[in-house]
Parts: C-alpha cells; sequence; structure tokens
C-alpha cells in the first residue's frame, strides 16, 4: 500500500529586517526577541522551505543582519530545540559598551559606506 503525504500549507514569515532593525534600536539590555522559529537550514532551502520566494529572500536579510547585530556586540544568538526541525532562535539586547557606537543609525550608515 503505497503512503499519501500531504504538504503543509504555506507559513508567512512574523517578522521583517526592517522591524527586526527597530528592535534593536529600542531593546534595553536583556530584552528578548524570537526572530525564527522552525528549521533555519530547511527554512532557507527552496526545496524544502514552506515559505514563499519573498519570505525567503526576507529570511535571509533577517539571518545576515542577526550575524551582522552579533559581530557589533549589540546582542547574544541562542536557539533552543522543541522537536525535529524544530528550533526557536533568539536575540538577547546586551548592554551596549563603549567599544559600540551608541546609535544604531551611525552602525547602519557605517556599514552602508
Amino acid at each position: 500500500m503505497a503512503s499519501k503525504t500531504t504538504p503543509l500549507p504555506p507559513v508567512r514569515l512574523q517578522l521583517t529586517e526592517a522591524s527586526l532593525c527597530g528592535w534593536f534600536g529600542q531593546a534595553a539590555p536583556g530584552d528578548t526577541l524570537t526572530y525564527h522559529r522552525g528549521s533555519l537550514p530547511h527554512d532557507r532551502t527552496p526545496h524544502t522551505s514552506r515559505f514563499s520566494d519573498s519570505d525567503r529572500a526576507e529570511l535571509d536579510l533577517i539571518m545576515r543582519r542577526t550575524l551582522w547585530a552579533f559581530k557589533c556586540g549589540l546582542v547574544h544568538l541562542l536557539q533552543r530545540r522543541h522537536g525535529d526541525q524544530d528550533y526557536s532562535y533568539y536575540l538577547i539586547a546586551r548592554p551596549r559598551s563603549s567599544k559600540v557606537a551608541a546609535s544604531l543609525a551611525t552602525l547602519l550608515a557605517a556599514e552602508a559606506a
């Protein structure tokens, strides 16, 4: 007997890169944001993702921005496993050190230059 696989319905992202940048600007030390729930490697791959092409592209922007914020010392990155291919990915705002510019706009302008 052949088994039938029912495809899962498409899902939408709950966050954009713009809203993520807004969170960076407003977050106090210790504030936490869940920036994705699922499996980033699978959700970013066209053959395994349930996201549309545009949402996958946005997820890529979100990933790049989270790594940028980590490298700038703005956040800690954490993940929590819930089950098979099911993770929550978190950002935790860090205290702003003297090494980090006081303004997020200054950091973004420096990156653009």
